[in-house]
């Protein structure tokens, strides 16, 4: 993504001026306590009590390139936030902790339902996030930095990544909820065609949701439950809370899945129902003309000897009998009970 399809997105205008020095660099922040400030120049390390923030665009290959040699993390955690693996994880790289999350891609002022990648390498002083399309919970808790939060750690602030992906998530799932419940009002009415399509949609995008989340609450509470030391254990203490929220958002997911499935299933039997009221119908139809096809046939038939050839009122014989078929054949299925 260019430098001004970030600034769309919100991006400060510092990550123009550091774009020149750190290729694809989309913005960097100083934390220090209450003051955070952009980076606005070359690296410098932290200083005392002050850590840093970079996000990168990874879909530059000269920030891939820059990545791998500026030193600013282990190699380990810089292969990992380089890395193509596309597998959600959260384990130690050397001297740092490394992941993987997904969350819902940015599209300006929206989360839309397609899904990326954002990826991390923490020190104890720096957190260096990347992804190769502007992703919605990332781009919030920088906004909600700008407007006056403060996290005192890169682990917090990983945490509160994860925190606002769940957000995002859950208003997608309250999206979901309320175009079933529409559905479901509608196919207890009257039905619309369009209902297959929306539920069809509602099933997709959960069972997607529901897959990604429980692959990201499975990892939480096995960092929850870990014995790791160093910088690991920071991790610890927010996994417990995070894998109880995950838990609780999986299982509207799971919900809102299997409402879905059973609203496909009855609108599908309402369907088949329909149809086989117009093949009743259409058979009935075809039972009834059958016996006045037969005759007009028989009585067609361009031969010597044909009934009524040489009556005056052959004509209205034959009407009164094809009348009369199509009567007894109505009769005789009212008596096999087809009309029950």
């Amino acid at each position: 993504m260019t430098i001004a399809a970030d600034l769309r997105l919100g991006t400060k205008p510092a990550a123009v001026v550091t774009e020149e020095i750190i290729p694809g660099l989309v913005w960097g922040i100083r934390c220090a306590g209450n003051a955070v400030r952009p980076v606005d120049g070359p690296i410098i390390g932290p200083g005392p009590g002050e850590w840093i923030w970079l996000h990168f665009n990874l879909a530059d290959m000269r920030a891939r390139a820059w990545l791998s040699e500026c030193g600013l993390a282990p190699r380990p955690g810089i292969a990992r936030l380089l890395d193509g693996d596309e597998v959600q994880q959260l384990a130690p790289a050397g001297d740092c902790v490394a992941g993987v999350f997904f969350d819902l891609v940015h599209d300006f002022d929206r989360a839309t339902e397609e899904f990326g990648l954002v990826r991390f390498a923490a020190t104890e002083k720096m957190l260096i996030t990347g992804r190769r399309r502007a992703l919605s919970s990332v781009e919030a808790v920088r906004q909600r930095i700008e407007s006056g939060q403060r996290y005192a750690s890169p682990a917090e602030l990983v945490a509160a990544i994860v925190e606002q992906i769940a957000a995002t998530i859950d208003g997608t799932v309250e999206a979901l909820a309320n175009e079933i419940d529409r559905v479901e009002d509608t196919i207890l009415k009257e039905g619309d065609p369009e209902d297959r399509v929306r539920l069809g949609h509602a099933r997709l995008t959960s069972v997607r949701v529901h897959r990604r989340l429980n692959a990201l609450r499975s990892l939480f509470r096995r960092v929850a439950a870990s014995t790791d030391t160093g910088l690991m254990a920071t991790f610890r203490a927010p996994a417990a809370s995070l894998t109880q929220r995950l838990d609780e958002l999986d299982h509207e997911v799971i919900e809102l899945r299997d409402r879905s499935r059973l609203l496909q299933e009855e609108l599908g039997a309402r369907v088949a129902e329909q149809t086989n009221r117009h093949l009743r119908l259409l058979a009935v139809l075809t039972a009834l003309f059958l016996p006045p096809t037969l005759i007009a046939g028989l009585l067609g038939m361009n031969l010597d000897g044909a009934p009524f050839s040489t009556s005056a009122h052959g004509f209205w014989i034959a009407v009164a009998a094809v009348v009369l078929s199509s009567i007894a054949t109505l009769l005789g299925l009212r008596w096999a009970g087809v009309f029950r």
